[in-house]
């Protein structure tokens, strides 16, 4: 089994388990307040979590795509593809939000898509392309307006 770590959150205001050597990228740079930012140094794997304005206009079964692009975009990709997915993953969220801690937020009725693929991009501006596998999660929240983006970056070559 893999050694892991507790991770704290937005503040603590959420906590995971993250395998241990992972760090937290806020200790070296600042990022967005709306992001949080994991990177193991040895194997150039990145966990982030994102929460963002909900995007009306797009549906719920292309959240997914929608994201995995916006990403793709950010990272100046210079090829992606869509490997498996997107799934819904809905019916299990709602069942993972109901046996949690209960709350005040009227979160309403969630959508969870997921997806997996690939993508061609320079690190550090660097003129050879590396292959990365991304991992894309995205928990809709309409009645919250918000959306929930989890990626993980795992480099192929």
């Amino acid at each position: 089994a893999i050694p892991l770590k507790e991770a704290r959150l937005f503040g603590g205001t959420i906590a995971m388990k993250l395998p241990v050597g992972f760090l937290d990228v806020s200790d070296f740079r600042e990022l967005p307040d709306t992001q949080e930012c994991w990177a193991h140094a040895e194997t150039d794997q990145s966990f982030i979590v994102e929460i963002l304005a909900h995007e009306d206009e797009v549906n719920d079964a292309e959240s997914a795509v929608f994201y995995f692009n916006d990403i793709a975009a950010c990272n100046d990709s210079h090829e992606q593809s869509v490997v498996a997915g997107p799934t819904d993953c809905s019916e299990l969220m709602r069942h993972l939000l109901a046996s949690g801690p209960s709350t005040d937020v009227p979160v309403g009725t969630p959508s969870c898509w997921v997806l997996q693929g690939r993508q061609h991009v320079a690190k550090f501006k660097e003129a050879e392309h590396n292959v990365v596998e991304v991992h894309v999660a995205v928990l809709r929240l309409p009645n919250v307006d918000s959306d929930v983006v989890v990626h993980y970056n795992q480099p192929l070559a």
